[in-house]
């Protein structure tokens, strides 16, 4: 029962680890195009708000690109967090795991050293 608990573990580890490198490849084209973006798109609307009749709805389509734009980046930004949180915090449990064993093999070994002396 844990064996198939623990191989489904690492199979979603792996899964996860896999969608992280290739968001990982991703990562900087998505925050130049998000840069770009939030340049180019406010300034075509308010070169637009300049030389049209119907400002209010250039001045709404600005605004309401800056927004969205902005959305964009932080939902980037969070994904990308998300994932490098995640993966510290396996490695932190790993690495503990680790440690943990190998102190209680350590420690197996001093108490056979000990039972030797001993006799």
């Amino acid at each position: 029962m844990d064996e198939k608990i623990l191989q489904k573990l690492v199979e979603e580890y792996e899964a996860r680890l896999e969608k992280y490198h290739r968001f990982l490849e991703l990562y900087p084209r998505l925050i130049r195009s998000g840069f770009i973006a939030i340049f180019t798109i406010p300034l075509f609307f308010m070169i637009l708000l300049f030389s049209v009749e119907a400002k209010l709805v250039c001045l709404t389509c600005w605004i309401i690109s800056i927004i969205l734009i902005a959305g964009y980046l932080i939902t980037v930004e969070y994904i990308y967090y998300h994932y490098k949180d995640y993966f510290e915090d396996m490695e932190t449990v790993m690495s503990a795991e680790e440690e943990t064993g190998e102190e209680e093999v350590g420690e197996e070994e001093q108490e056979g050293e000990q039972d030797e002396t001993d006799i």
